[in-house]
């Protein structure tokens, strides 16, 4: 993200929709979580909401990993950014962050 703002930016500005110069950290951030698999960039956390939530056991979402893994085999369109070869962590931050 860094990189991005202090270089990349300064060279193809028109290659980032929607942000500018006064444009922030999380901004930057979100349009590149927000690009996908562009840079496997995390959702950041915004102050309004809960604060981000550490990977641990105890992760949100850890414990339905099992059945998310039975949906995907079954409706693989219901989690398009998810594959067969996810991991336990990937499944359950999808699941996090919808």
């Amino acid at each position: 993200v860094i990189n991005s703002m202090t270089h990349d930016f300064v060279l193809h500005p028109d290659q980032f929709i929607g942000l500018s110069v006064k444009s922030s950290y999380t901004e930057f951030q979100a349009y590149f979580h927000n690009a996908g698999e562009m840079h496997n960039c995390p959702r950041p956390c915004l102050e309004m909401e809960q604060a981000c939530v550490p990977w641990t056991p105890n992760f949100p979402g850890i414990g339905s990993v099992h059945d998310i893994r039975y949906q995907m085999a079954q409706h693989p369109n219901w989690w398009p950014e998810l594959s067969s070869k996810s991991s336990d962590k990937e499944i359950a931050k999808a699941l996090y962050t919808r």
